[in-house]
């Protein structure tokens, strides 16, 4: 990536924001792919967090599905918040950062017609989302 790109990331309700990746790192991140054996279909999740020094903090996710014979569905979501106890230390309050990626994922499920089939893939996924966390000192 070339020192003027910017990343794209799509936030639920309100504009998309482009921001500098060596500004906002991922923090954390996780993803879920699941296909069909003989190659039918493939669905993808994925969640992410990129985080400021001054504690702004973007939680995002996104759903992908491919069929041989249907259209390929993109879905995006994501919310803007400020984390408490960021420091150049700390990467602030992880619970505040698993409740922005649940909300996240809650969004995604809402409007992704395969999870409200009763599958359990996203809480599987906030759960590695919180797993890649930095660990803390107490």
């Amino acid at each position: 990536m070339s020192e003027n790109e910017r990343v794209t990331i799509h936030l639920t309700g309100r504009a998309a924001v482009r921001v500098d990746p060596m500004e906002w790192p991922v923090i954390a991140q996780a993803d879920w792919t699941e296909r069909e054996e003989d190659g039918g279909w493939e669905e993808a999740w994925a969640l992410a967090a990129r985080q400021h020094e001054n504690g702004d903090t973007l939680v995002y996710g996104s759903y992908h599905r491919t069929t041989p014979d249907g259209p390929e569905v993109w879905m995006r979501d994501g919310v803007l918040v400020t984390i408490s106890g960021v420091s150049a230390s700390s990467l602030g309050n992880s619970e505040e950062l698993v409740g922005a990626a649940t909300k996240v994922a809650t969004l995604l499920e809402r409007r992704c017609p395969s999870l409200r089939s009763g599958r359990q893939v996203l809480p599987e996924l906030v759960y590695q989302f919180a797993g890649s966390l930095p660990s803390e000192e107490i």
